[in-house]
């Protein structure tokens, strides 16, 4: 919200005073970086981290430029925790941060940026606001409006790469989503540019279930779900924090389902995924009425009430992503049951945004496959009200039931 705000905040440009020679701090972007890297807790702290992280340098060496990358990320972010402080500046030197084993957002990652120039490539720390501390204002050059720092790498004909080692399972890449808010600020004496901070925010979601129903309404089956990209970063930072079982816990909470055979596998060799399989069984999770059995057209997967029910916004909605998510279901049932109801397929988009329904009776078997898709973050306030109805169409769309007939 505070990127909505109207704020009014001072800013020393420059001073000047009598036989002294000016001081600029932001009559341009230039001031900027060179104030910022003269100062001890920034520019100094940088130059005494190049020696503070020699003790991180492994003896081999890498074959390519990205296992290095990956390897530094995660050595720093192993080595020295986040305090949860969002800030520019360090509070110590670099060599009471390693000691100790933590630091804040700039303590980490400028000696993130250390590291990966003592491994010879070319990096670079990014001034950042989050999400919390807002916007900027304008794009008049500043100092007071960062709170937070990340680095940036370059590999040669590749688009940068942004890190962020405060996580516990960092990715290259990726950011946390309060570090993903606009812009950021490259700082360095020579190069002073933009760097797009969403260059990451991409996910896909895909949710797979093979079931059996039997005539007394117990269902049971197998799940796979897929996390990629986005939704896979998340994933991991809260599998840092949470046993991984903890996956299926709401899951099983809405459900009554009984877990068995959990497996998880996480990969972020190239891009980063989270994959999740497991058996499970619900009793009684179709409602008996005469010698029909009823349940929810998408089952577990049904959205039941719109998240958007204000009616009206004075801010954008902002989401944390964009992508596409996907679930299928294949039921089987007995041969004494047929189908009596099964809702038409359905779809229908606004604006980036789109759904698709879809139904089908195989036999014995019942085939339904939901699929949303948003392809940008923010719907202005203006819009609000027809996206709210887009969003009551799909939770009215999502709403029918199947009816299975015991004969």
């Amino acid at each position: 919200i505070f990127n909505y705000l109207g704020h009014i905040f001072f800013e020393m440009v420059s001073e000047e005073f009598p036989d002294m020679k000016p001081k600029h701090y932001t009559t341009t972007w230039q001031d900027v970086s060179k104030h910022i890297l003269g100062r001890d807790d920034f520019g100094k702290y940088l130059q005494d981290a190049r020696i503070a992280s020699r003790q991180f340098i492994p003896t081999g060496n890498f074959d390519q430029d990205v296992e290095a990358i990956r390897w530094a990320l995660k050595e720093i972010s192993s080595n020295i925790s986040w305090d949860e402080d969002a800030a520019r500046y360090a509070d110590k030197t670099p060599a009471e941060v390693v000691k100790r084993g933590y630091g804040n957002s700039a303590e980490i990652n400028l000696m993130l940026v250390a590291l990966l120039r003592n491994l010879n490539l070319k990096a670079y720390p990014v001034m950042v606001s989050t999400v919390d501390n807002g916007a900027l204002f304008s794009e008049s050059p500043t100092i007071t409006q960062w709170n937070y720092v990340v680095a940036l790498v370059q590999i040669p004909g590749q688009d940068p790469i942004l890190l962020d080692a405060t996580v516990q399972h960092p990715v290259p890449g990726y950011l946390p989503q309060r570090a993903i808010n606009g812009r950021g600020r490259l700082i360095d004496d020579k190069l002073n540019e933009w760097v797009n901070l969403e260059t990451q925010i991409t996910q896909e979601v895909s949710k797979k279930y093979n079931l059996r129903l039997d005539e007394q309404g117990n269902l049971s089956g197998k799940l796979n779900y897929q996390y990629d990209g986005f939704a896979a970063y998340n994933l991991m930072q809260e599998l840092a924090k949470d046993k991984e079982e903890d996956v299926l816990k709401s899951f099983a909470r809405k459900t009554g389902a009984t877990i068995s055979s959990f497996n998880l596998e996480k990969c972020d060799s190239i891009s980063p995924m989270v994959t999740v399989n497991a058996d499970f069984h619900i009793p009684a999770y179709a409602q008996i009425i005469g010698n029909e059995l009823l349940f929810p057209a998408l089952l577990f997967e049904t959205m039941e009430e719109n998240p958007f029910s204000a009616p009206e916004r004075l801010y954008p909605i902002t989401f944390p992503s964009i992508g596409e998510s996907t679930v299928v279901y294949e039921i089987e049932f007995p041969e004494n049951m047929k189908v009596s109801h099964l809702p038409q397929s359905k779809k229908s988009a606004w604006g980036r945004f789109s759904y698709e329904y879809y139904f089908e009776n195989d036999d014995n078997k019942l085939i339904i496959r939901s699929t949303s898709q948003n392809t940008t973050r923010i719907v202005n306030a203006n819009r609000y009200n027809a996206f709210r109805s887009y969003m009551e169409r799909m939770i009215n769309d999502n709403s029918d039931n199947i009816l299975l007939e015991v004969l």
